[in-house]
């Protein structure tokens, strides 16, 4: 039997959705981040247990953080700072990547001056 030139397997298949391409991209940012945290969190050589305690954040809810799986932004903002990541270069981290908005037209330059 002859496959026709659009079962052939060497092509790529169909482009993913703007919807699909930001879930990827939106989970592997997850597990970078998660996986910083938990490489800092070994290092430092606390337990998940202590870091609950002091982040007052369930323990499962800091492993699902280190998985990759989604977790709240305030979860992910306290454990990070409680392991000493700062948290501006792991939320950089998450957006990395993402495009960069179109350029908004600064309304007040357009105006004259009251100077001119």
């Amino acid at each position: 039997m002859r496959s026709s030139r659009w079962d052939d397997e060497t092509t790529d298949g169909p482009e993913p959705s703007s919807e699909e391409h930001a879930a990827t991209e939106a989970a592997r940012r997850r597990r970078e981040v998660g996986e910083a945290v938990r490489h800092v969190r070994l290092a430092r050589r606390m337990p998940v247990r202590r870091l609950a305690i002091v982040t007052g954040i369930p323990e499962r809810s800091i492993d699902d953080l280190e998985a990759g799986h989604p977790v709240d932004v305030g979860t992910a903002i306290l454990v990070t700072e409680a392991v000493g990541l700062d948290v501006v270069s792991a939320m950089t981290r998450l957006a990395r990547n993402v495009p960069e908005a179109t350029p908004q037209v600064d309304e007040d330059a357009l105006l004259p001056s009251p100077l001119d």
